[in-house]
């Protein structure tokens, strides 16, 4: 996927790749609706509109094994981060086919713990 010409300065636009699971989780940080609009019609859902990005963060899950895609309009709100993180952490392993229960629980907390860290790495 090539990185779109709508791309506006100052902001994030980041894969953090899949480690454990074969998934790759895609960040984009704009306060650029229209931006954000076009990034996830493009990437992954084509059905999305403006209204979807009604929220202090999103994350649009995986369709037909295409990444999902967290979206923040800042890195402002830690704890909006970590909850959208946390969206990306449950879809991938949904996508993987591993349910929460007493025997993942830890693995859950890894895949949260990977995508945590890469995304402070990106963006600190």
């Amino acid at each position: 996927v090539s990185q779109s010409r709508y791309k506006p300065s100052n902001d994030y636009e980041f894969i953090i790749p899949g480690a454990a699971f074969d998934l790759d989780v895609k960040v984009l940080v704009t306060s650029n609706l229209e931006y954000a609009v076009k990034y996830v019609q493009e990437n992954l859902d084509s059905t999305v509109k403006i209204s979807d990005f009604e929220a202090r963060g999103v994350t649009f899950p995986t369709r037909d094994g295409k990444s999902p895609i967290v979206w923040l309009p800042n890195l402002d709100d830690k704890p909006v981060i970590q909850h959208e993180l946390l969206h990306a952490t449950i879809d991938i392993m949904r996508w993987a086919n591993v349910p929460l229960t007493d025997d993942t629980e830890e693995a859950y907390a890894y895949q949260l713990q990977y995508l945590t860290r890469y995304f402070n790495y990106k963006t600190q």
